[in-house]
Order: C-alpha cells, then sequence, then structure tokens
C-alpha cells in the first residue's frame, strides 16, 4: 500500500487528530486489489464476535462502499456541529470507517479514489477535515454508501442509550482508549480473547504500568538495583568467608 501513498503524499498526511499517515492507507484498498469482486476492512483495535462471512455476504444495493452509521459522533453535539460542515455529507448517516465493505468495481467505475484525493486536495488550511480519512470517506461517498446493521460496529464510545446489548454484538470496536490501556466498558470482550494469545501477562503488565507515574517506577527501579547490590555483596563476602574456612 505504501508505494500508493507515496505518490501522494502531500495529499495523505495526518492533519489533526493523533494517528498515523497509515489511516488513509484504506483509501487504496479498491486500487491495489482490483482482481477481487469485494473487500473487507477491519481495524485493528476491534473483537470479531462471529464469522465475518456473513458481514462480506451483505447486499449493497448497487451501493459502492457498506459502511456502519457512527453513532457516537453523531450525538456527539460539539462534534456534529463541526461535521455539519463536511461538503457532501449527510450528517445523520455519518459513517465510521474502522468496517468497510467495499465492492471493488462500483468504486473503480465511479473513481471513488480520484474523488478522495481531490476532496483532501481541496481543504486549504486543514478544513473540512478533522477525523482525518473518516471524514473524506463521508464528505464524497455521499449516497454512494450503504449503511449496515449497526451490530456490525458496535462502538466503546457509545452513550448507554445507544449501546446495543452485549449479547447482540457483533463486531465490538474499541475507538479512542483502549481495552489494553484503560477500564472500558465491555472490554472483557477484547480481554477474553487476548488471554488466549502468548501476550496476555505482557497486556495485562503494560496496562497497568501504564498508569504508575515514571517517578514510582524509577524509585522502584532504583530501590530494586541497590537490593540487588545488597544481595551480590552479601553472597560474595559469604563465599569468601567459606573459602577462608577452607584454607
Amino acid at each position: 500500500i505504501k508505494p500508493f501513498a507515496e505518490k501522494h503524499r502531500d495529499i495523505i498526511r495526518v492533519r489533526y487528530m493523533s494517528l498515523s499517515v497509515a489511516c488513509y492507507y484504506r483509501l487504496f484498498i479498491p486500487q491495489i486489489f482490483t482482481a477481487y469482486r469485494r473487500m473487507l476492512y477491519l481495524d485493528v483495535d476491534l473483537v470479531a464476535l462471529t464469522d465475518v462471512a456473513k458481514l462480506f455476504d451483505t447486499d449493497l444495493k448497487g451501493k459502492s462502499i457498506g459502511a456502519v452509521r457512527d453513532s457516537g459522533i453523531v450525538n456527539w453535539k460539539s462534534v456534529a456541529e463541526r461535521a455539519k460542515l463536511l461538503k457532501g455529507a449527510e450528517w445523520q448517516k455519518y459513517f465510521n470507517s474502522g468496517v468497510l465493505l467495499f465492492d471493488i468495481q462500483k468504486t473503480l467505475k465511479r473513481d471513488l479514489i480520484g474523488k478522495l484525493l481531490s476532496y483532501l486536495s481541496s481543504c486549504k488550511n486543514n478544513t473540512g477535515i478533522f477525523f482525518e480519512d473518516q471524514d473524506a470517506l463521508n464528505a464524497v461517498c455521499g449516497d454512494d454508501v450503504q449503511l449496515i446493521d449497526e451490530r456490525w460496529n458496535v462502538l466503546s464510545y457509545c452513550s448507554a442509550k445507544d449501546m446495543i446489548p452485549a449479547k447482540d454484538i457483533l463486531i465490538m470496536h474499541y475507538v479512542g482508549c483502549k481495552p489494553w490501556k484503560e477500564n472500558l466498558k465491555l472490554d472483557d470482550l477484547w480481554w477474553k480473547y487476548a488471554e488466549k494469545t502468548p501476550y496476555y501477562r505482557r497486556l495485562v503488565l503494560g496496562k497497568y504500568l501504564i498508569h504508575i507515574p515514571a517517578k514510582a517506577i524509577k524509585d522502584c527501579y532504583l530501590y530494586l538495583l541497590k537490593a540487588a547490590m545488597f544481595i551480590y555483596l552479601y553472597l560474595l563476602k559469604a563465599a569468601m568467608f567459606i573459602l577462608n574456612l577452607t584454607s
């Protein structure tokens, strides 16, 4: 993907959010996988709780992309006011770009990538972009997006009234704060699968170390270093004492 993005490095750049430029790479999926009928893109900070083949077979009703409405942002007042300024975006249909189902041939035929690059290029002084690739997709795609069942992308930052019951969730998406860093609602879904990986202990340790002040970690390290030196010297003296007795 990088060679495709590199051609447009003046356009493909992070503007506001604390994200990597890699968030834009998903835009090039149709251009790379031209031999395929469809491609399903999933963010790395989510947990699929069922077979995603069912999502892959979703009827897009002739649209280029399938995505889930971002109820968290839609109901976030301060962001809602700003995002209404997105050219071409239907605010109440604003979708999250963490789960995207591409109809490859339709996106190519309708030059979706060209339109996205053109939109990003037109965003002078960074206006019209805040949620990076997600804003661009919403501004450009307009009516060419099929909104799919919200159970396929349940966002962790949704309010209680918008949250789907745990038993009905098909994909849990940890947007913003991550379960390996913070205590979140429904983070047990993530830890259930993390426990099955060889990285589980490291993840648990990392989660709690991240909340310990740096000074406390330094003090603890120095204390352990001093303790290790004390034990070493004690053992060294004991060994010398034993050697003196046997000589």
